[in-house]
């Protein structure tokens, strides 16, 4: 007969694939227990710390598997300690008994772990001979390793625990000082907090905020003889809002446990203002028991700054500093909408700088630049606030008027024309002189979109270039284009919708003011 051996067990295979792909679901039910029983108040709830200890319980189990062809009983004079399967326990109970953890609180929750690989065989296996079988398997390989971590941590002189512990807490001060270092080198404000908002914690950068002369790592080494630390250290359990008032409300969440919120706040600071992206992450202690918040705050204040000024560069003619063609139809296409909804009047001018090829060609292309930008500077002081000018070509504008009929229309181009005609503009070539068409559309109920009042616009401006220039064209309203400048316009003629009265009163007082403007 065939002598068995190691390893020949018959449920060996099975079990051994039970264990390889379960470890998600021991280290489930484990925790579970942990939390339950309240062993997490000592020890970490991060899953992969959890997952470790699995792994090497199943490890000593998969050895056993190789290395005993039948259930691993005990003998009167065996030494565990030197057994290969119990070696996971005993450098367990090293690594426990020097963070101060107790034998009985070892042993305890050491004991949850077997119930867990147990309840497993009882989940996936069919009760019969072969689950017994496996079950004394593991309590077997269980008790093994059980006596061997006991064995260990009794027979460790008190003077070798004394070392364990004094060197395992020269680590954890080691780990301190690390912490400390970062902690304080960080160029981001760090505060600490408790579930009631008040501090616990401030790093360099953030006790800065608070009070410039204070000296990084204060806080901890600034005590005198008798042990007092002193009064320049950021005071612990004041309330935060008391030393950082700027801070929104909703900067201290307090007793919330949740995602990492975002908020914006600003600080006044020697006549300036600094902006600040903070965020509020809850604190949670191994229990996942919320202890408080971190709140980090960054300064973005030049980036805010920054992404101002590309917003206007993206925007405005770098030249004139008025809106540029893109921002100007995005604008136009708006009030078009806006007029079309509500049944109010809307006009457009387009203004071209008359025989402007000839004004670069005599007098060179950084005059016709300066002309451009003082015709500009002229239409600004001329429109209303409601108005919206733009650049929309070389030496083309268009100009959107709100709540302006076709008579207002052509009265404020003839406007424009008059004083851009009149005015001497200052150039490096010295004083010159232009003039510009006007052409004007207004607003109809055909016109679908902002595009079809363009068209028009566009007529009306070619037909004051071929009409010889330096005129105001209004195409559909009669006027003449050789016409010399139109009287002064009548009140916007225009369809009330049904509104109520006093928001008539108040159209009807806005359009008086536009209309006055342009008188």
């Amino acid at each position: 007969m065939k002598e068995p051996r190691a390893g020949d067990l018959p449920f060996g295979p099975r079990l051994a694939e039970i264990l390889s792909s379960h470890e998600e679901w021991l280290m489930r039910r484990v925790l579970s227990y942990a939390k339950r029983q309240e062993y997490t108040r000592y020890t970490s709830t991060l899953v992969e710390a959890w997952r470790l200890s699995i792994s090497g319980l199943s490890s000593s189990i998969l050895a056993a598997l190789r290395q005993y062809s039948s259930v691993p009983e005990f003998s009167p004079h065996e030494d565990t300690t030197n057994d290969p399967v119990a070696e996971f326990g005993v450098l367990e109970a090293k690594r426990h008994r020097s963070r101060g953890v107790s034998l009985f609180m070892f042993l305890g929750l050491y004991k949850y772990y077997e119930q867990a690989y147990v309840e497993l065989l009882e989940h996936v296996m069919p009760d019969g001979a072969e689950r017994a079988e496996c079950e004394r398997f593991v309590r077997r390989v269980f008790d093994r390793i059980e006596i061997a971590f006991s064995v260990e941590w009794a027979r460790t002189p008190t003077e070798h625990l004394l070392l364990e512990l004094q060197d395992k807490n020269r680590s954890v001060t080691n780990e301190k000082n690390a912490f400390l270092t970062v902690f304080e080198s960080l160029h981001t404000p760090i505060l600490l907090l408790d579930a009631e908002g008040r501090v616990t914690n401030l790093n360099h950068q953030a006790t800065q905020l608070i009070d410039r002369s204070m000296a990084p790592g204060a806080g901890y080494y600034s005590e005198d003889t008798s042990g007092v630390r002193s009064p320049s250290w950021p005071p612990r359990g004041v309330k935060v809002r008391d030393l950082f008032p700027w801070l929104p409300p909703s900067a201290v969440p307090v007793g919330h446990a949740g995602a990492t919120d975002v908020f914006e706040c600003t600080r006044a600071e020697g006549g300036s203002t600094r902006i600040f992206e903070g965020r509020v992450s809850p604190l949670l202690d191994v229990s996942e028991k919320q202890v408080g918040v971190a709140i980090v705050l960054n300064d973005i204040t030049e980036h805010k700054a920054l992404a101002a000024r590309l917003d206007y560069l993206a925007r405005t003619d770098d030249l004139t500093q008025v809106n540029n063609r893109r921002r100007f139809f995005e604008l136009a296409r708006q009030e078009t909408q806006r007029a079309r909804r509500y049944q109010r009047d809307l006009s457009l001018l387009i203004i071209d700088v008359d025989h402007f090829k000839n004004i670069n060609d005599s007098h060179g292309h950084g005059a016709g630049d300066e002309i451009l930008v003082g015709i500009s500077r002229t239409m600004l002081d001329t429109l209303r606030c409601t108005d919206t000018l733009g650049r929309v070509g070389g030496e083309e504008f268009a100009i959107v008027l709100p709540e302006t009929g076709a008579d207002s229309a052509q009265l404020a181009g003839e406007r424009l024309r008059s004083r851009i005609a009149e005015r001497s503009l200052v150039t490096s070539a010295g004083e010159l002189s232009v003039t510009v068409s006007v052409g004007a559309a207004t607003l109809s109920p055909s016109d679908r979109d902002f595009d079809a009042l363009l068209r028009r616009a566009d007529q009306a401006l070619y037909l004051a270039k071929s009409a010889g220039r330096d005129r105001v064209v209004s195409v559909g309203t009669g006027h003449d284009p050789a016409a010399a400048p139109a009287p002064q316009s009548k009140p916007f003629p225009r369809a009330e919708p049904q509104r109520e009265s006093a928001t008539i009163a108040a159209d009807e007082a806005h359009d008086a003011m536009a209309a006055a403007s342009f008188r």
